[in-house]
């Protein structure tokens, strides 16, 4: 267990603290196959991250949607909370057809599988185990799988750091992870318009139209624009935060001057950038430095920098129409 704890707070990849897992188990269950399988949280599908002697055929039926329907829905597993066996069903083993005709030939009898649930109730990852034919899987070896799988789910969940993160976040703010295939899980979700403009901000992001600083500024409607952060969190997740941002009443084409200001352009870069006149740049530099209260150029940088007043290179137009 301690084992198992230690691979949890390593840096290693997903992959290859599920091989960890699969090496402590074989300690305490003398297995003939063992295999590790992720469950997508938003398809829903499984992923084999680790197989130790499961024949391809057999490993792929393991994560298929048959076997889903035969063993994991109707058991429960994900509700349950402890390990099933084959010789835990009531009726005859053989009344699982499938799991019995594939496991038979291929010289494997008991067998266990487990659902890792983590402590928010996501279905994580699936843990299945077969031993040679004529071997017992012991009640002691059963036990400590079940304890652990709750451990095993805190160590594979791609969301582990993303949800711990959106835990911490002040009750105003809206949080989403990024999954690295680009689709978007809600964290902390109201339904407002905060929550679907980091939706269309996610969007826009998966596309690679543009990049974006640590801090910006995003449109949520008509004059209200959001303060957004974006934190790298483990396995390729991020989190995109957002909460209301005082913008103290700049306007739109103000804000973007104040973004060239703050990345050190002069008034001649920024009319250019802008397409607009040098005179017109410097009035709308005079009224940022009125409204941010400071005196220079460099305050007005800082403070925006600070407060992330900054708009994205490129922010598509049907989303600036918003401000």
């Amino acid at each position: 267990m301690a084992s198992i704890a230690a691979v949890a707070s390593s840096g290693a990849s997903v992959e290859e603290r599920a091989h960890a897992v699969i090496e402590c188990f074989r300690a305490i269950v003398p297995f003939a196959a063992a295999a590790l399988s992720i469950v997508d949280q938003v398809s829903g599908e499984h992923r084999t991250l680790v197989n130790h002697g499961y024949a391809p055929a057999l490993a792929s039926y393991l994560t298929s949607p048959g076997r889903r329907r035969e063993v994991i829905e109707p058991f429960a597993l994900p509700r349950r909370g402890w390990p099933l066996r084959r010789n835990d069903l009531t009726a005859d083993p053989g009344a699982v057809h499938e799991e019995w005709s594939r496991f038979h030939p291929a010289g494997l009898g008991e067998w266990l599988v487990s659902a890792s649930v983590a402590g928010t109730g996501r279905h994580v990852a699936v843990i299945d185990m077969a031993l040679a034919t004529g071997e017992e899987l012991t009640e002691e070896a059963c036990a400590v799988i079940g304890l652990m799988a709750p451990t095993v789910a805190h160590l594979l969940d791609p969301l582990e750091s993303a949800a711990a993160l959106a835990a911490l976040l002040d009750s105003s703010a809206t949080a989403i992870a990024l999954m690295p295939d680009g689709s978007t899980i809600p964290l902390r979700d109201d339904g407002s318009d905060r929550a679907r403009a980091l939706e269309a901000l996610s969007l826009e992001r998966a596309l690679g139209e543009w990049t974006v600083p640590a801090a910006f500024l995003w449109p949520a409607a008509p004059r209200i624009w959001l303060k957004c952060t974006m934190n790298a969190c483990r396995d390729g997740v991020a989190v995109l935060i957002a909460c209301d941002a005082d913008v103290h009443a700049m306007t739109q084409r103000e804000l973007e001057v104040l973004t060239c200001v703050i990345e050190g352009r002069t008034n001649a870069e920024i009319a250019t950038e802008l397409s607009i006149t040098v005179r017109t740049v410097k009035a709308h530099v005079g009224s940022i430095l009125a409204k941010l209260g400071v005196h220079t150029r460099a305050g007005a940088a800082a403070r925006g920098r600070q407060e992330g007043l900054v708009l994205p290179h490129a922010l598509p137009q049907r989303h600036l129409a918003l401000a």
